[in-house]
């Protein structure tokens, strides 16, 4: 049995109804779309950071990841980045090909294929934090500290129920 508590009852954003009785939705507090503005906001400032280090955003993901957590399947590094299969794997060519990373099959399962960063791709994972560090900070500079902690531990339970599959 599950320890976790039943899901909450999600908060609603119901708008105005509108002459012809249909309902309207208020973006200014629909939670995709004020995501979607935080996303686009930082990337603004991230993306062309990235550039002098020769990396877009999903490269640096990839190594972020790597750097952080060693060496992984490259199933379980999609899941970790967020990036779609097909995707990861042009990242990963692209990352191999400059030096960045390495692909070997996994020692305990034939099917499976393990990558991990290289000494340069750590070296430009490293490079990056203080800038994504920076970003950060002045993304979250209107929050307080403990406005900025909740606001993670909000997404942390938001990110989860947003990733499941589709209902039929």
């Amino acid at each position: 049995m599950s320890s976790r508590p039943p899901p909450r009852k999600a908060a609603r954003n119901t708008g105005k109804s509108l002459p012809d009785g249909s309902d309207s939705l208020d973006l200014e507090g629909y939670v995709p779309y004020l995501l979607n503005q935080a996303h686009r906001g930082v990337l603004r400032a991230f993306e062309p950071a990235l550039a002098p280090h020769g990396l877009n955003l999903a490269e640096w993901r990839v190594l972020a990841v790597l750097a952080h957590r060693g060496r992984l399947r490259v199933g379980d590094l999609a899941l970790a980045t967020g990036l779609e299969p097909p995707t990861l794997v042009r990242v990963l060519a692209g990352l191999e090909s400059r030096g960045r990373v390495r692909r070997r099959p996994s020692a305990t399962d034939r099917r499976a294929t393990d990558v991990e960063a290289s000494a340069a791709g750590r070296a430009a994972a490293r490079a990056i934090v203080p800038l994504a560090r920076r970003v950060e900070a002045e993304a979250l500079a209107g929050l307080t500290a403990d406005e900025a902690e909740f606001l993670r531990r909000l997404l942390r339970r938001l990110v989860p129920a947003a990733m499941q599959p589709e209902s039929p």
